[in-house]
């Protein structure tokens, strides 16, 4: 081997350790942003989503909390999911929204190590909106932003 040779196998040694740190750095932020979601949801947006569903009840509305957790069966690694609350408005059945029509907001870990908020609202019998989905970062998910976006939906539903 001459010098060129072992310079050559030398450096490409050095891509190779540089490319496999930067992956090591990736996982590294996934799993952060992975427990920071599932911090979120049960710090932040469950219990948000419980105090909006009580004060729901209390009117005669159906509400309910659904979760979701995607598992390395599903995905090839575990990942945060998503948390999901639909409104049936007092009075309106069930069977009146079409499949997967249900008003409601979600929140999802999405790619990129955002937290995802799609909505979907409308009275029974009439036409159902999806709102565009939006993302934020972590820090932007406060109780606050939790019960603004619930809110846009409530004002289309009720």
């Amino acid at each position: 081997m001459n010098e060129k040779q072992a310079a050559e196998i030398e450096t490409l040694m050095k891509q190779h350790d540089a490319r496999a740190g930067k992956r090591g750095d990736e996982q590294r932020a996934e799993n952060a942003f992975a427990a920071e979601f599932g911090r979120l949801r049960r710090e932040v947006i469950k219990p948000t989503m419980e105090q909006v569903a009580e004060k729901l009840k209390t009117g005669g509305h159906h509400v309910a909390i659904g979760e979701a957790n995607l598992t390395a069966a599903q995905t090839g690694k575990d990942q945060p999911g998503a948390i999901r609350l639909e409104i049936i408005p007092a009075g309106a059945k069930r069977e009146r929204y079409e499949k997967n029509q249900l008003p409601g907001v979600t929140f999802s870990a999405e790619p990129g190590m955002k937290v995802g908020v799609y909505s979907r609202s409308g009275r029974p019998d009439e036409e159902h909106g999806a709102g565009p989905q939006r993302r934020f970062r972590p820090s932007e998910v406060t109780s606050e932003m939790v019960t603004a976006e619930i809110l846009e939906v409530l004002r289309k539903t009720l």
